[in-house]
């Protein structure tokens, strides 16, 4: 089932989130990204469930709204759990890559937090070096419960290819109407 959320943000306009799993959190997700026992979120840390994972997310969100961001800088001893241990993200993110939405900022979060993918319209295909690929890394090997696809206002792919497509129907209408003009004319 997918969870719809209007985020308020002037440029991360909704969010549609994919949870994989349904769990009752029973953390506080005001206290950043779910316990973590290094300092940051590895492969020590057990993964967090889909409705967790939410919470934290909303949590960061308005944090970030309210310009009360927690998550501060990678320190040495952060850095080394991260390089030692690996990376546990509670959830996979895929973004545009417009430059106005910083994922990680978005939602208050610091490296290994979350497993970002972006590209022009965060859009995912089957072509050949796609984002699939590492989406299903993210679910497989990383064990995020949880995919999201973040939108935003003014997204230039989007309306690019939303005015290429009605200009294609426009014309295909266009075309099949002079046919049958032409067609109707001549019998």
């Amino acid at each position: 089932m997918a969870y719809y959320q209007n985020t308020g943000l002037p440029t991360a306009a909704s969010m549609v989130v994919m949870p994989a799993m349904s769990d009752v959190s029973q953390e506080d997700p005001s206290e950043g990204f779910g316990p973590s026992k290094l300092g940051v979120r590895t492969t020590v840390d057990e993964p967090l469930s889909a409705s967790q994972a939410i919470e934290v997310l909303q949590a960061g969100s308005r944090r970030f709204v309210q310009g009360d961001v927690k998550a501060g800088g990678l320190g040495p001893d952060m850095r080394r759990a991260l390089a030692s241990h690996g990376q546990r993200p509670v959830a996979t993110v895929i973004g545009c890559a417009d430059s106005r939405c910083p994922v990680e900022q978005l939602f208050d979060a610091r490296p290994g937090d979350l497993f970002v993918l972006r590209n022009a319209g965060n859009t995912c295909t089957h072509a050949e070096g796609s984002m699939v690929g590492s989406v299903e890394y993210s679910v497989a090997i990383l064990e995020t419960k949880m995919i999201l696809v973040l939108g935003h206002t003014g997204c230039g792919a989007i309306m690019g290819a939303t005015t290429l497509f009605l200009e294609r129907s426009t014309q295909k209408y266009i075309e099949m109407t002079c046919r049958k003009d032409a067609q109707e004319s001549t019998d």
